[in-house]
């Protein structure tokens, strides 16, 4: 009964069939270092060149894959050269190294190698084989070719690591579906930004959805009309009357707004409050303007504090300030 193939097997017939090809006067041999000197003893007028695949690691960029995903994996293997007898006529002075030389100049100059066309593979996926040249030191070396048990001397190699090699699942899986749609929610607050009513296991469907929430605790925002339009900074000269702001929230909410009346030395003089029923969410909104009466003589800092509040204008979380205009009035500190 044959053996099944395997994406090992079939990476070793890629690599081989690459060097061959480019490198047409060496023939390729996948083996140990022992059997493949017995097969060059056999055919003394030809080049071998030796590969041995001995280690075997899983990729470390895939961790996180499950039993149906392709294990990936790195092959580490010593190029061995077995030139042609040194008696024949037309022998070159260090074959040997002349063929390292060759195999190291190929892989240096086409590192991502052959493509792999796994079993599964021929659903669609193909996989291409990086070489990378390796440096274990001598003991390492040493260590791998006295494991072979016979009396070969060391031969001058190469070490390299082939990488990724794919051992697809015997079953290919079955992709997901792509995602038709999603929802998207942007919050002001961190904090609150689970407030939501979409359910986490909502079904994603073509057909659109609505779905709306409220945030209890919306910021509201408040900026003063200047000028050049809305701004949070404003020299003023003294008032006694109507000013115009812009106010923004949750519509329907209400806000508390603390006018703080400082002196030049930043000490409080007074303070008043104000409870407006927000209108729209955005500041550009005709519906955002607001007007009130402010009443601050010259050489005073307006401090203006704008939060949350409930239905009966109390704030939410005091601590919590939508944001803070500063107005200086008739040049003030």
């Amino acid at each position: 009964m044959a053996l099944a193939n395997s994406s090992l097997a079939m990476a070793a017939d890629r690599i081989s069939e690459t060097i061959e090809t480019a490198l047409t006067d060496i023939k390729v041999v996948v083996d140990t270092p022992s059997a493949a000197q017995k097969t060059a003893d056999r055919a003394p007028n030809h080049h071998y060149l030796n590969v041995f695949f001995y280690r075997i690691a899983p990729s470390a960029v895939h961790t996180a894959q499950t039993m149906d995903d392709p294990l990936f994996l790195r092959v580490f293997a010593l190029l061995t050269p077995f030139p042609r007898s040194t008696q024949q006529n037309n022998a070159e002075d260090y074959p040997a190294l002349r063929i390292l030389g060759e195999v190291v100049r190929f892989f240096h100059e086409n590192p991502v190698g052959p493509i792999l066309q796994t079993p599964l593979g021929a659903t669609g996926t193909a996989y291409r084989i990086q070489a990378i040249l390796q440096a274990p030191n001598m003991e390492e070396l040493n260590h791998i070719w006295t494991t072979q048990g016979s009396d070969l001397g060391y031969r001058m190699s190469a070490a390299y690591e082939f990488a990724l090699i794919p051992v697809d699942p015997e079953i290919a899986p079955t992709p997901a579906g792509w995602v038709e749609s999603a929802i998207v929610q942007v919050e002001p607050s961190m904090d609150h930004a689970a407030d939501i009513s979409v359910p986490y296991d909502m079904e994603f469907s073509s057909a659109p959805k609505k779905q709306t929430y409220v945030d209890r605790v919306h910021l509201p925002r408040i900026l003063v009309v200047g000028p050049d339009g809305p701004t949070d900074e404003l020299d003023l000269l003294p008032v006694n009357g109507p000013v115009e702001f812009v106010l923004a929230g949750q519509p329907e909410a209400k806000a508390h707004i603390t006018f703080i009346v400082q002196d030049g030395g930043r000490a409080e003089i007074r303070r008043q409050t104000r409870k407006p029923v927000l209108k729209t969410p955005s500041l550009a909104d005709p519906a955002a303007n607001w007007t009130t009466t402010l009443n601050c003589t010259g050489g005073k800092l307006l401090i203006i504090e704008m939060r949350p509040a409930d239905d009966a204008g109390v704030p939410l979380e005091p601590q919590r300030v939508g944001n803070t205009l500063t107005l200086t009035i008739d040049g003030g500190p």
